[in-house]
């Protein structure tokens, strides 16, 4: 699909080819003496122009500086701190920040803290559509090694656009350009903590970032309200990836996208990926990666293609590695102008080898345009859209999330495994007909073992998947806790739930497994041992006992069973009875009740008896031990 990105790279190394610099020590420079009005674009253009750590004096309050010249940045390591009271200000047509790197001079950082870059706008053709705010490329002789990082750090992106006014010529397509916040072609960027807002690629892709050919790494940050939209004609290769559009991480070994931590929601695309494009070609274990994130209403929608309400992609050429895990997905959809879309959370149309662990799905939806159309064929996968390669879901909830067409839950290629996974309440519309549950899978998938399916329908998920309604408590806002009493507590994998990416823990980060087996789906009840029972009678030193004693004791707290014990004498247990609390009568009052109707003690005896009180998680034995007597 973007095989030509190879011919692209491949002419930089024709490019620049220069003498290695020293890299100089990072000198310190101030823009301002203490005054906003000192704070000017030509002052930080004076301070900049060799490099170094720049910080502002501009006065106690913020301040905003209008870009009227973009700041370039090349030679030099650099680092700019706007101790959070500086916004620099973007102005029609002007890029705020450009970091080009040539020659042997490209392993250069670019640190931008602390600091805001706000309402770039910049368009026209092919190249003049790319990074409104931060535009960053390299241009070295060795592309695979001389490579510029850009670290952003507390840094906000808000209110910048990008727009490409006319489709390029063959062989670069819209795809190509974009990213209002940043772009950036062959090298690294690592963002922390950064906030990207309301920003808008039109007739482009990737509304905030847009990555070509470059390693990405997103730490415990925010993506909310960015857009990549449509210019003009429906053109199927614009519009994607509404925060965020990646084509390839670098060709060295270790290429990766790596999202941790951080937050996608309301952003939307009009082709693929509401939140997230992502196609990779599969260089040297290339792959994405993304844990403990959260996903959230982002859509696709108006245009002609309608893939992945939260991300979509894949790999071109081969399969490439994608692994989700210990993430939600809730509220997404995918939807087109034409028939409909498919996988309201997630699509992935291209081939990949798919991992999907700890993860919830709630609320998704693949729209339908086509209502009693018989040759419409989109509105698939309300949750999943899995159409090639190998896909893994391990201990997972998927619970409420709808299909127009079919696949309420899934659909997938025949070489998908789930294990350990909740599929629950996920209808299908049957193009727009009555709303029913009996393809929530739109196939028998394989099974690692120990899912449960609810309800039936016709077509069972796996083979011998358990049909039984989970008890799942209300969604709270990341996973769905297990009532007391569901049948998903202690009936996972523990093989599966022990290695990666489990490795021993639930979606929150719970410790796996609490009882003596790992549950079901992405959240582990924490275990608690119930508390002690307290005897009641026989009370302690009482006679007269009869052969089939009645025993009282209090209810404790936790306990879902019981378990009586009689000793003789010798202190050997002659009668070992385990009941519910519901057989004991708890469930009714205070007090547990049974009487011994099994066995007979002998006459005129002494015994002992204790009760113990047991739940999942542990077992409490009553502090007394209480001795009786038998009548004669």
């Amino acid at each position: 699909m973007r095989i030509r990105l190879l011919t692209l790279l491949g002419l930089f190394s024709l490019l620049g080819v220069g003498l290695i610099a020293p890299r100089p020590a990072l000198a310190a420079g101030v823009v301002g003496n203490g005054t906003a009005a000192s704070c000017t674009n030509a002052a930080i253009l004076n301070t900049i122009v060799n490099g170094g750590i720049v910080t502002f004096n501009c006065g106690a309050n913020p301040v905003t500086i209008p870009i009227t010249q973009t700041l370039q940045f090349q030679d030099w390591d650099t680092v700019i701190d706007g101790g959070n009271l500086v916004t620099l200000q973007g102005t029609s047509g002007v890029r705020i920040i450009s970091f080009r790197t040539w020659g042997f001079n490209a392993a250069r950082t670019l640190t931008l803290r602390n600091i805001t870059l706000s309402g770039a706008s910049i368009s026209g053709a092919g190249e003049n559509a790319n990074g409104a705010a931060l535009y960053v490329r390299n241009q070295s002789a060795d592309f695979q090694n001389d490579l510029p990082t850009v670290i952003l750090e507390n840094v906000r992106f808000l209110n910048n656009t990008a727009t490409l006014t006319t489709d390029p010529a063959s062989p670069n397509e819209p795809y190509d350009f974009g990213g209002a916040a940043v772009y950036i072609l062959g090298g690294v960027l690592n963002v922390t903590d950064s906030t990207f807002t309301n920003n808008i690629t039109n007739g482009g892709a990737g509304g905030a970032i847009h990555v070509l050919g470059s390693n990405l790494r997103i730490t415990n940050s925010t993506f909310n309200a960015n857009s990549a939209t449509r210019l003009g004609s429906n053109d199927p290769n614009t519009g994607f990836g509404g925060a965020i559009y990646v084509d390839g991480a670098i060709f060295r070994g270790g290429g990766n996208i790596n999202i941790t931590g951080s937050t996608f929601d309301t952003n939307a695309a009009v082709n693929q990926g509401g939140a997230m494009y992502v196609n990779l070609y599969g260089f040297r274990n290339e792959g994405l990666n993304i844990t403990g994130s959260r996903f959230v209403e982002n859509r696709v929608d108006d245009g002609v293609l309608g893939f992945g309400g939260a991300i979509s992609g894949g790999g071109t050429g081969g399969a490439v590695r994608i692994r989700i895990n210990s993430s939600v997905f809730q509220g997404n959809r995918a939807n087109n102008d034409f028939q409909g879309g498919d996988g309201g959370a997630i699509a992935f149309p291209q081939i990949a080898n798919v991992t999907i662990g700890n993860s919830t799905f709630y609320e998704n939806q693949a729209l339908i345009n086509c209502s009693g159309t018989s040759n419409c064929f989109a509105g698939r996968g309300g949750a999943l859209f899995l159409a090639d390669g190998s896909a893994r879901i391990i201990n997972s909830t998927i619970r409420g999330n709808v299909a127009g067409w079919f696949g309420g839950a899934i659909i997938g290629s025949s070489a998908l495994t789930l294990t350990s996974t909740l599929i629950v309440d996920n209808p299908q519309l049957n193009r727009g007909g009555g709303s029913n549950h009996d393809q929530q899978c739109t196939q028998t998938y394989a099974s690692g073992g120990n899912n449960i399916q609810f309800p039936a329908g016709s077509t069972p998920c796996t083979p011998g998947i358990v049909i039984a309604d989970p008890l799942l408590a209300a969604f709270d806002g990341n996973a769905f806790p297990l009532n007391p009493g569901s049948p998903a507590i202690n009936a996972g994998n523990n093989e599966a739930c022990a290695a990666a990416p489990i490795s021993g823990l639930d979606q929150r980060g719970v410790t796996r497994p609490q009882g003596d087996a790992c549950d079901v789906g992405s959240y582990e009840v924490i275990g608690v041992a119930p508390d002690l029972p307290v005897l009641l009678t026989p009370a302690s030193g009482a006679t007269g006992v009869s052969i089939n004693p009645t025993f009282t004791w209090t209810a404790a707290t936790g306990a879902d069973r019981y378990q009586i014990i009689i000793r003789d004498r010798n202190r050997v247990a002659v009668y070992r009875k385990r009941i519910t609390s519901t057989e004991a009568g708890c469930n009714l009052d205070t007090t547990c009740e049974y009487t011994v109707s099994d066995f007979a003690l002998i006459r005129n005896r002494p015994y002992e008896w204790f009760v113990r009180s047991q739940n999942d998680f542990g077992v409490r034995r009553s502090l007394a031990r209480f001795t009786f007597r038998t009548a004669p």
